[in-house]
C-alpha cells in the first residue's frame, strides 16, 4: 500500500473512529467522572489505549496499519474531523504514545453517542 487511495483512507479513518467509539463506550463514565472531579477542562487519550478496541479489516489487520496509513495519507484536518479532537500531542519516540486531546464537553458528547 505505497500509494494513497481515497477509499482506503476513508476505511482507515472509520476503523480508527470505531476504535475510539468502542473505547469510549467502555471507559467514558470513569474518564469523565475523574476529569470533572479533578476540575480538568481537557482530557488526553493515548493512542495506545485504542489498540485493544480496534476491529481489523482485510486491508488493515492491525491498529498500527490503519494509523500508519492515515499518518501517511491524511491531513491533520482529516484526522481531526474523523476523531473530533482538539489537539494531537505527538510522541516522536513512539507514535503509539501520542495523545488525542479533547475538551471535556466534546468528550462527553462523544461518550453519549458511543453508548
Amino acid at each position: 500500500m505505497s500509494e494513497c487511495h481515497e477509499d482506503l483512507l476513508k476505511e482507515a479513518l472509520e476503523l480508527l473512529r470505531e476504535a475510539l467509539a468502542s473505547y469510549l463506550a467502555s471507559n467514558c463514565r470513569k474518564i469523565t467522572s475523574l476529569a470533572r472531579l479533578a476540575g480538568q477542562s481537557k482530557v488526553r487519550i493515548e493512542l495506545y489505549g485504542l489498540f485493544r478496541y480496534f476491529s481489523p479489516s482485510e486491508n488493515f489487520p492491525r491498529f498500527m496499519n490503519a494509523l500508519s496509513y492515515v499518518k501517511r495519507c491524511a491531513t491533520l484536518d482529516d484526522l481531526r474531523r474523523a476523531l473530533e479532537f482538539e489537539d494531537l500531542e505527538i510522541d516522536e519516540r513512539d507514535e503509539r504514545l501520542s495523545r488525542l486531546v479533547y475538551r471535556l464537553s466534546v468528550l462527553e458528547r462523544l461518550c453519549s453517542e458511543a453508548t
